[in-house]
């Protein structure tokens, strides 16, 4: 379902030239992935897939600042041994220096920049709770039947409640 808004938002990002058809496949990948670090990851090419000009051609990596912002550019962008980016391609994992919720600092930047850049206008909502949101450790289905077989066993099942990571 799309509001208003976020229809006219599509519609011009359909049309635009600005954007590579890459940035959209990451960014889907992105949204469905389930792991904090793939996610990652995926937002991360999705970047470079922005700052590279659709049709081919070198990625202009002084646009991840304009994106980002000067602070998370260098958080995720710097060079070794600090830029998250860098440190989580060449077989690095998190470390106590990263707390931050990366996942949804780089969404909102995102929206935010296409909102400016692109859409020239707040079509797509920015004050989204948990914006990168999945069912990982959701309460899941598994679309099997459960048959009991035999009256000596009762078959009980019970919902198990679950508490969702933040």
């Amino acid at each position: 379902m799309f509001t208003e808004s976020e229809k006219k938002a599509l519609d011009i990002l359909l049309g635009s030239n600005r954007i590579s058809e890459e940035f959209f496949l990451y960014w889907n990948d992105a949204v469905n992935a389930d792991g904090y670090s793939s996610k990652l990851l995926l937002m991360f090419a999705a970047i470079d897939a922005l700052i590279k000009p659709p049709g081919g051609g070198a990625r202009n990596t002084r646009l991840r600042e304009p994106i980002l912002g000067q602070n998370l550019s260098r958080e995720i962008c710097g060079p070794p041994p600090n830029g998250l980016r860098n440190r989580l391609v060449h077989g690095e994992y998190f470390s106590p220096i990263d707390v931050d919720d990366y996942v949804t600092r780089v969404h909102e930047k995102i929206v935010r920049y296409i909102n400016d850049e692109i859409l020239h206008d707040n079509l797509i909502e920015e004050g989204v709770t948990h914006p990168q949101r999945n069912f990982y450790d959701n309460v899941h289905t598994a679309g099997r039947w459960i048959q009991q077989i035999d009256d000596a066993w009762p078959l009980a099942l019970k919902k198990r409640a679950r508490k969702l990571r933040s």
